[in-house]
């Protein structure tokens, strides 16, 4: 017996049922969303590192000395900062081998955990029953699960 994945159209029966219940229909429309954001985050990576990486040789080959002004937050506002220009080609430098990469996983790791928590609600407050059966088993505090979700929603 082929135990591969379908790809296509389901048959009828057990299968079919499951993918037209509302429960799989609502996860999989944030699966989709996810992975709709997960490509553009890395597509905007792919078309920015080029200009990153032109701007960083740019700057860190100059022969300025001139420190110019940027504004850095502060507790209560925005202060300056002052820079040469090789000291900012050598932040662009750095965005460009790693930085936009690692500011791209934690913004992709934390839409992932926002997308299994609300998968997790959908399912828990479709069948809360079965939910019930865990916490006895498990020892998931079932009114604490229902006030976070409430406070989220």
């Amino acid at each position: 017996m082929d135990n591969s994945p379908r790809v296509g159209p389901v048959r009828r029966g057990a299968r079919g049922i499951a993918r037209n219940s509302a429960v799989s229909k609502a996860i999989y429309t944030r699966h989709i969303r996810l992975y709709r954001l997960l490509n553009d985050a890395w597509i905007f990576t792919e078309l920015l590192r080029p200009d990153i990486k032109q701007r960083a040789e740019l700057l860190r080959s100059s022969k300025s000395k001139v420190k110019r002004s940027y504004q850095v937050p502060k507790r209560n506002g925005t202060v300056v900062s002052k820079r040469r220009d090789e000291d900012i080609g050598l932040i662009f430098y750095a965005q460009h081998e790693r930085g936009i990469f690692e500011t791209n996983i934690v913004s992709l790791v934390s839409r992932t955990e926002a997308f299994i928590q609300d998968s997790l609600a959908i399912v828990a407050t479709a069948y809360p029953k079965k939910l019930s059966v865990l916490a006895d088993k498990g020892g998931i505090p079932l009114d604490y699960f229902w006030s976070m979700r409430s406070a989220r929603t």
